[in-house]
C-alpha cells in the first residue's frame, strides 16, 4: 500500500518548481511536465498542492494526461523578484478569463529568475458592442 504524506515536503516543493522551470525552457514537453507534477501531488493525496508563493492542483484528467493548474498569490506587471517584464517570460496557463474585460489573469514563470506569478494578459475582447454593417 502506499504512504500517504501528511504535507508537502520542501524536497517535493523544489521538484515542481524545477519542474515548470525545465518546461519554461522546452527541455521537457508539455505533457511529461503534467505527468510528473501530478505524480508528485498524488503522494499527498490532497487538491491544491503549495510551492513557493503559488500552487498546483490537477484540474482533471484527458485521456492519461492531467491537466495542472498553476495559481499565483501574485499578481504583477513585472516578476516580483528580479523585475524583469512580461516578455522575458513564458506563458504557463490562463488562470481566469475574463469576457467582460480586455485582460485575463495568466500564469508566467520567469525567464531570469525562475519565479512563478501571475499577471494581467491582454486578451483583444473589448466592453464596447461590436458594430455591425448589413451589406444588402
Amino acid at each position: 500500500m502506499a504512504k500517504t504524506l501528511s504535507f508537502p515536503t520542501i524536497d517535493d516543493r523544489k521538484n515542481v518548481h524545477g519542474l515548470i522551470n525545465l518546461y519554461s525552457l522546452n527541455k521537457i514537453s508539455r505533457d511529461d511536465f503534467m505527468r510528473f507534477v501530478a505524480n508528485i501531488i498524488s503522494k499527498y493525496k490532497i487538491g491544491s498542492f503549495p510551492v513557493f508563493g503559488y500552487s498546483v492542483k490537477i484540474l482533471q484528467w484527458y485521456k492519461d494526461v492531467p491537466v495542472i493548474a498553476i495559481k499565483s498569490d501574485i499578481i504583477a506587471d513585472v516578476c516580483p523578484s528580479c523585475g524583469s517584464g512580461t516578455n522575458e517570460a513564458r506563458y504557463l496557463r490562463t488562470e481566469k478569463e475574463n469576457f467582460d474585460l480586455d485582460y485575463d489573469v495568466i500564469s508566467l514563470n520567469c525567464l531570469g529568475c525562475g519565479c512563478v506569478y501571475a499577471a494581467k494578459g491582454e486578451n483583444h475582447r473589448t466592453n464596447k458592442k461590436m458594430k455591425v454593417e448589413v451589406i444588402k
